[in-house]
Formats: C-alpha cells, structure tokens, sequence
C-alpha cells in the first residue's frame, strides 16, 4: 500500500479524524493510567517492568488491539499523506508509551502481551482501511452524517461527566455496617486468611484524627501508660498482649460503653511473653462487635493500630491481622498483610460489601523479622497510614473519574475537568465548524454537565468542588477552540 491510496478522502472526514483521534488518546489515557496514584519508589517502578516479562498477559490482553487499529485508520483519514509505516509507528509509540507508563503507577500493571496485541490491531487496522478506500471517501464525503454523530457524542459527554460527578457526591460514608460480625486476630473468623507472625497488640477506634493526634498515636505503641489516649478519642477496643502477667496472654481489654465481650475465645494460639505468636491461628471476639461497628458508622470514620513482627513477606490473602468481618467475602473493617504491603478495607456503598470494589495498599510496609507499628485511618473516601511514627502516605477511594470532585483538592478538580469536560468541547467543535459558536456551546454544555455535580454537592451536605464549577464551562470552552484551530489549520493546509 502506497502513501497515495487515501489521498482522494474529501476534507470534512479528514477534519473530524482530527478529533476524534485526541478523543480516542484521551480515552485510552485515562484507562491505561487511572487511578493515577504514582508509585511510592523506584522499587515499586522496577517491579512493574519486571511484570512485563513476568506477567505477560491477563484476559483483557486481546482488546488492546482495538484502539490501535481504529487509531491507524482515523491517523490515516486524517493525514492521508502520511506513509502507512510511519502511521503504524505513531499510533504503536504513543501506545507503548502509555503502557510502559502504568509501572509507575499504583494497581496498574505494564505487560508485554498487550504490546503485542496493540501490534496485531495496527496491523489490522491498516488493512481494513487499505480494503475499502472507497467506502472510506464515500462515509468522509458526508458532512450531515458527521455532525449528526458529534451532536451524539456531544450529548453523550455531557450527560456522562453529569452522572459521574454527581455520582462521586454520594456513597463514601463508612457504612451500611453489619451488627453481627465478631473481632478477630491473625486469621478470619474461619479461618481461611492467616496471618504468620507475632502481635504484640492491636486496637480498633471509632474516630478519625488530626495530623497531630494522629501523630502522637503513631509514636505510642500500645501499652500501659498509653490505653487513655486512645480510649479519649471515642469508643475503642484494645489488645495488648504482653503487658500484663494474665493467664492467657497478658490480653488487656479496654470495653466500651456498649457493653461489648470482654474476652476473647482462642483456636491454637500460642501465648508467649512476646506476644501472640500466629501460626494460622486465630483470636476472636465470643460475641458481635455490635457496639463498636454502630459507633464505626456514626463517627464516620476508623482508626486501625497493630503493633506486630511479621515472619514472612511473601504473605497472600490478603493475611488478615485485625478484622470485623463475617468471613473472606463479607466484612466491615481489615487491616491486613500482601506480600510486603498493608492493606486497608473499609466498607462503604462504593467499595462494596466486602470493601475490596477499590483497592488501596501501601507497598513496602513489612519486612521479615522486623517489629513494625502501623496506624491506619479510615473516613470512607481516603485512607492514611503511618509507620513507626512516620507518615507513610494517603490514598483516595477512586472509581469514576467524578470522584476527584468528591474527594481530591483544587488540584484534583483541574485533573477531573480535564478528563470529564475537555471532550464536551472537542465534541462541540465537530458539531460547529465556527470556532465562535463551537466555543459558546462548550461553555454551555460544561456548564450544563457541572451544574447537578455543585447541586448534588449542596444536597449532600459537601463542599461543592468549585474548582470544577469554574473550569468546567472555561475549559470545554478552551478545548472547542483548540479543535476548531486545529480544522482550519488542516482546512488551509488543504486549500494550499
């Protein structure tokens, strides 16, 4: 096939390939890179490299290949010039790129497999356009076709962003809460995640904490001379297992006004002046943590401490170290053990009723053999851990792109709008091919697609994320006026 095989496509098709490419590179952006949470340190980059090779392949692996054949056939409608190898190798490179970028990212994972899939689809795609020329002129030739399409496209980006902001203003609460679940160490209550190791003590807390609370917390291991601090925060449960001389373990129980069990029944657990030392044992609660999973809900928010030496980090599960759970599959608040990272669930209407719908880790936590105090903390939307007293770090409870309105800072706001309301006015500029009106039905549409977010905010009692109520109508404004530059760049070029 020859560079001139698609020289003969009339403008308009080519013009809207134009955008409909930066719609497509947006959209492949977004979920190649979400949730955006960059890798804690070059270890953690190395790794997922290393998981090219590793870890090839995964059921979704064949459909890379579709957007980097329709990305070789809107490159090749839009720049009919272009040499079919040098279109193959643009579309191929701006694909490896973002793959390879995922090994800097959290819960995202480089493979080698998809490469190659995206080859294959390339490879397709140039074909099948090569195949039908002709149709290809006929459908470009067709510029009511066009429009009619992008005022789809246009009314589909705005009520998508609509619904995903408003959307992201409901369901991070802690809660709904199950009543019936029992408090356990080391294991499930069954049984079927132990955790390997010795604890020395760990403590539940139904509240959140500042900065400066938290990091006094974080510096007091548990332990006499400290029980006052954290029962002053709000109803807790606390475990210390090697402080006092008790028959079984030196367990000091601190109950709450609820009137929860103050002991604990125990399957094969060992006892040492160290600690409870986990062999796929367990300790749990003889009755509900009704008390502390209701004062959980009503604080809206979860303090988690262990005081522990893990015996392995090659631990899997994850290995549970404190849960109120009912089992593997249902649960209202872990902490536990993946390999050399932390883990922390914590139920709410978006991450499900076994906390696990959003992942959230902190790699490089454990070590084999080392003593370790970690705290972590919950409010529903954005977990905090710190470790021997240092701040580790913090993560969002991200599932639509909405939620960087709901939970992110003003910062976050301008990432939301980008990828929420810059294709609204990529979508306007096809439908008007003045940039004048493109850029007033962008600021419209925007407008139109954060006005319910701020609404919802307000209804939810939230802040409402003015940072997007701001961009979102200048931004879609802007995007309409970059693709309405772009076409009558092309439209002069092909003038000439």
């Amino acid at each position: 096939m020859t560079g001139g095989d698609v020289q003969h496509l009339d403008a308009p098709g080519s013009r809207d390939a134009d955008l409909l490419l930066a719609l497509l590179l947006g959209a492949v952006a977004y979920l190649t890179l979400r949730p955006f949470n960059p890798a804690d340190n070059l270890e953690s980059v190395l790794a997922g490299l290393r998981g090219i090779v590793l870890n090839p392949a995964d059921p979704l692996t064949p459909v890379h290949a579709v957007p980097a054949a329709v990305g070789v056939m809107l490159l090749r409608l839009a720049s009919p010039s272009m040499r079919p190898a040098r279109a193959v190798g643009v579309v191929l490179l701006a694909l490896a790129a973002l793959e390879l970028g995922q090994a800097g990212i959290q819960f995202r994972h480089a493979r080698g497999g998809d490469l190659l899939a995206q080859a294959l689809g390339a490879w397709i795609g140039l074909k099948l356009i090569a195949a039908a020329p002709d149709r290809c002129a006929a459908l470009a030739a067709k510029p009511r076709l066009w429009r009619a399409a992008w005022a789809g496209i246009l009314a589909a980006a705005v009520l998508f962003a609509a619904w995903s902001g408003v959307r992201a203003q409901f369901g991070h609460a802690i809660g709904p809460l199950e009543e019936t679940y029992r408090l356990t160490v080391g294991n499930e209550v069954g049984g079927e995640r132990p955790w390997l190791g010795t604890i020395h003590g760990v403590a539940i807390i139904a509240a959140g904490a500042d900065d400066q609370t938290a990091a006094e917390l974080a510096r007091s291991r548990i332990g006499p001379g400290h029980l006052g601090l954290r029962t002053g925060l709000g109803t807790a449960t606390v475990y210390d297992f090697i402080h006092t001389g008790a028959e079984i373990g030196g367990i000091v129980r601190v109950p709450d006004a609820a009137g929860l069990s103050d002991d604990l029944w125990r399957r094969g657990v060992e006892l040492t002046t160290h600690g409870f030392e986990t062999a796929g044992d367990l300790m749990a609660t003889r009755r509900a943590v009704t008390g502390l999973s209701r004062a959980i809900e009503s604080a809206g928010a979860v303090l988690v401490e262990a005081d522990l030496t893990p015996a392995a980090t090659e631990q899997r599960g994850p290995a549970r170290i404190v849960t109120i759970s009912n089992g593997p599959a249902v649960r209202s608040v872990t902490l536990a053990q993946l390999g050399d990272a932390a883990v922390l669930r914590v139920r709410t209407p978006r991450t499900g009723q076994n906390a696990s719908r959003v992942a959230v880790s902190f790699p490089g936590v454990f070590s084999a053999g080392e003593r370790v105090h970690l705290l972590a903390e919950g409010t529903g939307g954005r977990i905090r851990l710190w470790r021997n007293g240092l701040f580790v770090g913090e993560r969002f409870l991200m599932v639509t792109p909405g939620d960087w309105l709901r939970l992110r800072t003003a910062a976050g706001d301008g990432l939301a709008s980008l990828v929420l309301f810059a294709p609204i006015g990529l979508a306007a500029a096809g439908v008007f091919r003045h940039r004048l009106p493109a850029m007033l039905a962008g600021a419209i549409a925007g407008a139109a697609a954060v006005g319910p977010v701020a609404l919802a905010a307000g209804l939810e009692a939230r802040p409402i994320p003015l940072g997007a109520v701001v961009m979102a109508p200048s931004l879609a404004c802007l995007a309409a006026a970059a693709g309405q530059l772009a076409l009558e760049r092309r439209e002069t070029t092909e003038a000439s």
